[in-house]
């Protein structure tokens, strides 16, 4: 069957018609180019758009047009309603502030060992606040380098009144020393305190997270100066942490949290002459720091 030329033309736009009529069709989605999930094929508004921000309409940050909290808002420490603390992480020797990067050995411990101190990362965990009449535990862990002086200072936002006391852990515990589970940590965590895992070969080394990279040089017994790199973390499968008892003081907004280094050494004595410049797979040494970690911290408010 044959159609005349001018109706061959008119099906055709019929046809082209129920095409375009077709194409029209809306897509549904996030229309708001301000969203985070903002689709811009979508010419429909289905109401799925999310905008991250604080949601708290009393913190400082508040974001008006935000409608799924991040974890981002920020309230004055000022403000009698929201409490916040700060913690300053200071370090000593003695009674000397740290000279962080000095190579040259002028600090004495009570081995006589002549050391310096180049540089101490490490790691605070399972972190308890005390307040009159609760506790708070965070979540998260405290990360300490000397390297980065952004983490010499925390403030935790957000709490029911002026902290009493805190408690936590010098390094993580077995169930949360665990390979590649802080991968994305800030700071760099994850690959500056990663604890080497050699697949069976070499049962100090099976993963997980150092507690702390404590790293100088020393005067030997042949009067050389040569390096020790101090660093401590879960060796032969023993969890060498250490969890403290809670610190008290009067109710404070601010804190300082000070590490007195010589205390690793002292009591009892570790000789850097016996243990050499390397420990992660020496279960003596890793004992023995782990014994003196007791009085290492004090804990005063500001």
């Amino acid at each position: 069957m044959t159609f005349p030329r001018k109706n061959y033309f008119f099906l055709f736009f019929v046809i082209l018609g129920v095409t375009v009529v077709h194409n029209s069709c809306n897509d549904s989605g996030c229309t708001n180019p301000d969203a985070d999930n903002f689709d811009p094929e979508a010419d429909l508004d289905d109401g799925s758009c999310i905008i991250y921000g604080c949601i708290n309409p009393e913190a400082d940050n508040f974001n008006a047009d935000a409608n799924t909290d991040d974890g981002s808002c920020v309230y004055n420490c000022i403000n009698p309603d929201y409490y916040c603390l700060d913690i300053t992480f200071n370090h000593f020797i003695d009674n000397q502030n740290v000279n962080f990067g000095n190579n040259d050995p002028s600090y004495f411990n009570l081995a006589q060992n002549n050391y310096s101190v180049r540089r101490i990362l490490y790691v605070l965990s399972d972190i308890t606040l005390f307040f009159v009449d609760s506790t708070v535990v965070l979540d998260d862990f405290f990360f300490i380098n000397s390297d980065l002086p952004e983490t010499l200072n925390k403030t935790i936002f957000d709490l029911p009144g002026e902290c009493t006391g805190i408690s936590f852990r010098y390094g993580l515990s077995s169930i949360q020393n665990i390979d590649n589970n802080f991968i994305n940590e800030l700071d760099n965590f994850h690959l500056s305190m990663l604890w080497p895992n050699l697949n069976g070969t070499n049962d100090a080394l099976q993963g997980g997270y150092h507690y702390m990279k404590l790293e100088g040089k020393y005067i030997d017994q042949n009067t050389e100066v040569v390096f020790y790199n101090n660093h401590t973390g879960p060796t032969n499968s023993n969890d060498f942490s250490f969890l403290f008892d809670p610190y008290t003081f009067s109710p404070s907004s601010s804190i300082s949290i000070n590490m007195n280094i010589n205390n690793w050494y002292n009591d009892p004595i570790y000789d850097l002459n016996i243990f050499g410049s390397g420990i992660m797979s020496n279960n003596n040494a890793q004992t023995i720091i782990q014994q003196n970690a007791s009085d290492v911290f004090t804990v005063i408010p500001n």
